[in-house]
C-alpha cells in the first residue's frame, strides 16, 4: 500500500490527528483545558471531534454496560460484560507477551552481560532528542538476540514505559501475522489506560475489524489512537511506549515480515513524533536485509562476537559451573583452565552454545558433570566413541529448523554449493583453496549464476556471512561458527540435512570433469606435453556464469587448473558409481598426469573401475593403433605391457619401458614410462589414438634417449641392434617391421 493513500483514507482524520498542520479552535475563543491540564485556544475548526454526549453531566451512575467515547464522538455499548479485552484476546496470541507463562522461564542477559548494548538500548529510549523512533536489532543465530531484547523489555515494563511486545517462535505456534496488531492492541489497553478507551469506540463501531487486513488495523488500532492521544498531549503518552517485536524472521510469511517492517517504516517516516518507539530484533535473512536497506528512517545496530562478548560468554560459563560446582559438591579446581578453555573455545562467543554445554554438562538424570563434561570434550574433538547422547542436541534442533525453512526444490543446489565449500579441499594440492577464498569463484565452479547462488543460501543468512554481490569477487562465505560445519558433516546429528563426505567428493568430482572437458576440448587439444604442469595462458573459460567485478582471466585460469585434478577426485570419492558415467565420457587424450596418477590407476585397477578403463593388453582396433604409433616412437624398440598394479618409481637401479592403454574408443591413449638409471632419468609420455606422433616428437624423444644413455651398454652396443636385447623390436599388426621415421 502507498502511504500518502493510507493517510488519506484517514479523511477528516487527517486535519485533527495531526497529518495536517492546522490550528484547532473552538467558535468564541473560550480557552478550554487539555488532558495534561494545559489551557489553550477552544477556537476549533469544524473538523474537530465534538464533544461526548455526556459533557459536563454529574452525579450519575450506569450499570450493566460498557460505555464508550468514540472519535466521533457518538456513544456505543459493548454487550453487558463484554470489555474491549475480552473482544480482543480470541484474536491475540498470549503466549507471545514477554511475561507469559509459556515462555517462562525467558532467556534473559547473565547478570554483568551484554553490558554495552543494553546500555545503548536504554540511552535511546530515554533520550528526548533521540534520532531514530525505528531500530533493528539483528544478529545471526546463536547470539543471544532474545536474551537481551528480553532483559530490555523488562527494564521497560518496570519503568512503565514497554507498550507491547511479541516473541515470534515457530516451533511453538508464536508466528501468525494475523494475531500481532491484536495481541499490541491489547498490551497496550492494559497498560494505557485511555488508549484502552479509544479501542473500545474502535471496536465498538466496526466489531469485524480484527478481520480486517493488516494494514487496516494497524491504522484503526495503533496509529489513529495514538495520533489522537499525541494531539491532545495526553499525560500518558508524554513519554513514548516501546513496542518490540522479536523473531520477525520466524513469522509466517517473508511478505508479512515485510509488510510489518514497511508499515512501520512509514508511520516514523510521515509522524516523527507519534509516541511509539518501535524495535525489530531478528536474524540478518536476505529478504529482511533488503528491505531494511531500503528504508532511511531506522537505526540499525548489529550483535557480533567481539572481545566483550567473548568476555561475557566466558563470565556465563563460570558462573555456571560453579553452580554446578555447588548443586554436585565438586571441588574449586573444577574444571580444570584447559578443560574450561576446550568449551571456552568450543563456543567461541556463542550464548546458545555456552547454554547449551551447560545443560548437557550439569543434567539431572546423569547427574555426574565431569564425565559429562569430558563426553562433551570429546565430542568436540570429534573423538571416534563417545556414546550415544548427542551433548548438542538443542544446538543441533537449532541447525535443523533453520535448514528446514530452505524450499525442497531449492535445497539441492543449497546442497551443492556447502558440499564443494566444505569438501572440495580434500581433491587436489591446494588448487581447490580458491573456492574457500571467493564466493564468486564457489559460484562460477558449482556452474550456477548469481541469483541461484544467492537463492540458494538466502534462508542461511543466520548461519553463514554470504558477502554481497560487491565483494564476493574477493570474499568468501564464512560459517558464523564451526559447530554449524560439524553438524553437517555428521549425518547422525544432521540426518536427511547431511552433506556426506564421499557423496560431497563426488559432486566436487562431477564439477572438475566438467570443467576439465570444457578445458582441455577448447584449448589444449594440441598439447604435447603432459606431465605435471599444464599451462593456462588461454583466453577465459566459456561459460563462466558470474563474471562482473572480477578478474576473470584469473579465475578462470583456477578453475582450469583445478580441474585437471579429475583423477584424484575419482580417487578420493572411493570410485562412487555415481561417476562411472562421466569416466565413460572422460576423454583420456587430455587428462592430465602428475607424480601421483599412478596410485590413482592402481586404484582404479583393484577396484576394477571402470571396467577395461585401463589395461595391458590391447583389446580393440583403436588399441592396436596406439601400439603401432608406440613403435614409431621407439623405432620398433620392444616397449613391455604394464604389469598391474603399476611400478613406475622415478628412482630406479635399471633401463625400464612399459606402456599401459588407458580409455575407451577413439578417446584411448598409449602412456608409457621411460627410465634409466641415475638422478632426473624418468619421463612418462603419452599419445593419443586420433594423432599418430609427428617427426618432431619421434625426433625429441629418440633425442632424449640419446643423451641419457639409452643405447648405452655395457659392451658398448646399442640395446636393441642384435634381437638380444630386453628391448627388442616388435613385430608391427601386419607382421612387417615399421620403416624408421624421424631420423
Amino acid at each position: 500500500m502507498v502511504f500518502d493513500s493510507f493517510i488519506d483514507s484517514l479523511g477528516n482524520f487527517g486535519a485533527w490527528l495531526g497529518f495536517v498542520s492546522q490550528e484547532v479552535s473552538k467558535p468564541g475563543g473560550v480557552m478550554t483545558s487539555t488532558p495534561d491540564g494545559k489551557d489553550r485556544s477552544s477556537r476549533e475548526s469544524e473538523s474537530t471531534p465534538p464533544p461526548g454526549f455526556f459533557t459536563d453531566a454529574n452525579n450519575f451512575v450506569i450499570q450493566h454496560a460498557v460505555m464508550a467515547e468514540n472519535i466521533a464522538g457518538g456513544i456505543n455499548m459493548f454487550s453487558s460484560g463484554n470489555t474491549v479485552l475480552q473482544h480482543l484476546a480470541p484474536y491475540t496470541n498470549p503466549d507471545a507477551a514477554v511475561d507469559s507463562s509459556a515462555r517462562w522461564p525467558p532467556p534473559s542477559c547473565h547478570p554483568g552481560t551484554r553490558v554495552t548494548i543494553g546500555n545503548a538500548l536504554m540511552a535511546w529510549l530515554s533520550d528526548p532528542e533521540r534520532q531514530w523512533s525505528f531500530v533493528w536489532l539483528y544478529g545471526s543465530a546463536g547470539y543471544g538476540k532474545s536474551a537481551v531484547v528480553q532483559t530490555f523489555a523488562e527494564q521497560c515494563a518496570g519503568i512503565k514505559r514497554l507498550g507491547a511486545a511479541f516473541f515470534f517462535s515457530r516451533p511453538n505456534n508464536r508466528n501468525d501475522p494475523k494475531t500481532v496488531i491484536p495481541s499490541i492492541a491489547y498490551q497496550l489497553a492494559t497498560h494505557c489506560s485511555d488508549y484502552k478507551t479509544i479501542i473500545t469506540s474502535q471496536l465498538a463501531d466496526d466489531p469485524q475489524l480484527l478481520s480486517k487486513a493488516i494494514p487496516v488495523q494497524f491504522k484503526k488500532l495503533i496509529i489513529e489512537p495514538f495520533s489522537y492521544l499525541q494531539y491532545h498531549r495526553y499525560e500518558s503518552v508524554r513519554h513514548p511506549f516501546l513496542i518490540l517485536l522479536d523473531g520477525l524472521d520466524e513469522c509466517q510469511g517473508e511478505a508479512a515480515q515485510c509488510e510489518f517492517i514497511k508499515l512501520i517504516n512509514e508511520v516514523v517516516r510521515v509522524k516523527k513524533d507519534l509516541p511509539i518507539l518501535w524495535l525489530i530484533c531478528s536474524r540478518p535473512e536476505a529478504h529482511l536485509q533488503h528491505t531494511f536497506i531500503r528504508i532511511t528512517d531506522c537505526d540499525r545496530k548489529e550483535l557480533v562476537i567481539d572481545e566483550e562478548c567473548r568476555n561475557d560468554v566466558d563470565r556465563y560459563l563460570r558462573d555456571g559451573f560453579f553452580e554446578v560446582q555447588v548443586k554436585y559438591n565438586i571441588g574449586p579446581s573444577w574444571p580444570s583452565q584447559e578443560k574450561f578453555d576446550a568449551i571456552s573455545n568450543g563456543g567461541a562467543g556463542h550464548f546458545v552454545f555456552a547454554a547449551t554445554a551447560l545443560g548437557f554438562i550439569g543434567d539431572d538424570d546423569y547427574a555426574n558433570p565431569p564425565e559429562r563434561l569430558d563426553q562433551l570434550i570429546a565430542f568436540l574433538e570429534h573423538a571416534e566413541s563417545i556414546g550415544t547422547t548427542n551433548p548438542l542436541a538443542k544446538l543441533d534442533y537449532l541447525y535443523a529448523r533453520i535448514l528446514s525453512d530452505i524450499p525442497e526444490n531449492i535445497f539441492p543446489i543449497t546442497w551443492r554449493i556447502l558440499a564443494h565449500f566444505t569438501h572440495a579441499r580434500f581433491v587436489g594440492y591446494g588448487d581447490g583453496d580458491f573456492l574457500s577464498e571467493s564466493a564468486q569463484a564457489l559460484c562460477n565452479f558449482v556452474n550456477i549464476n548469481q541469483s541461484t547462488f544467492y537463492g540458494a543460501l538466502r534462508k542461511l543468512y543466520s548461519l553463514i556471512d554470504v558477502p554481497s554481490p560487491e565483494k564476493a569477487g574477493n570474499t568468501p562465505i564464512r560459517f558464523y561458527h564451526a559447530s554449524f560445519q560439524d553438524f553437517l558433516i555428521d549425518a547422525s546429528r544432521s540426518e536427511k540435512f547431511a552433506i556426506d563426505k564421499k557423496q560431497a567428493l563426488v559432486d566436487v568430482t562431477k564439477s572438475l570433469f566438467f570443467w576439465h572437458g570444457i578445458d582441455a576440448e577448447r584449448f589444449h587439444t594440441t598439447d604435447t606435453k603432459v606431465w605435471i604442469h599444464r599451462e593456462h595462458d588461454h583466453e577465459p573459460l566459456p561459460g563462466l556464469k558470474w563474471t562482473s567485478g572480477v578478474d576473470v582471466q584469473h579465475l578462470s585460469n583456477q578453475i582450469s587448473t583445478f580441474s585437471g585434478h579429475s583423477w584424484l577426485g575419482c580417487y578420493s570419492a572411493d570410485f562412487s558409481q555415481d561417476l562411472l558415467p562421466y569416466l565413460l565420457q572422460v576423454d583420456s587424450r587430455y587428462l592430465r598426469l602428475d607424480f601421483c596418477w599412478t596410485d590413482y590407476v592402481n586404484a582404479y585397477y583393484e577396484k576394477g573401475f571402470p571396467p577395461g578403463f585401463c589395461r595391458a593388453e590391447p583389446s580393440s582396433e583403436f588399441d592396436i593403433r596406439l601400439l603401432n604409433y608406440l613403435n614409431m616412437m621407439t623405432n620398433q624398440e620392444l616397449t613391455k605391457p604394464a604389469s598391474l598394479p603399476l611400478i613406475w618409481d622415478r628412482v630406479n637401479k635399471s633401463k625400464f619401458r612399459e606402456y599401459l592403454l588407458i580409455g575407451y574408443g577413439e578417446k584411448s591413449v598409449i602412456v608409457w614410462s621411460t627410465t634409466l638409471p641415475g638422478d632426473d632419468l624418468y619421463r612418462i609420455d603419452r599419445l593419443n589414438c586420433d594423432k599418430e606422433p609427428s617427426p618432431d616428437q619421434i625426433s625429441e624423444y629418440r633425442g632424449w634417449l640419446q643423451e641419457k644413455g639409452w643405447y648405452d651398454d655395457a659392451d658398448g652396443e646399442e640395446s636393441g641392434s642384435d634381437g638380444d636385447s630386453e628391448y627388442e623390436t616388435p613385430m608391427n599388426t601386419d607382421g612387417e617391421n615399421d620403416d624408421e621415421i624421424g631420423d
